[in-house]
């Protein structure tokens, strides 16, 4: 629920997102490893929030 009560799916910030979303995820930390961002072989399909739950 929001803070005003109301029954929500999900969120992040202000964005509103259905629990099966799915995001484009690095394998590796894109701040320690930058030339790897655009590597193929270093993305993977993760639901949100599995990949917001697993932070950096």
């Amino acid at each position: 629920m929001d803070k005003w009560g109301k029954k929500v799916t999900d969120r992040a910030g202000t964005v509103y997102f259905h629990p099966n979303y799915v995001t484009l995820d690095h394998k590796t930390n894109k701040a320690r490893y930058p030339e790897k961002m655009f590597d193929y072989s270093n993305l993977q399909i993760m639901c949100w929030q599995c990949n917001s739950n697993k932070g950096d």
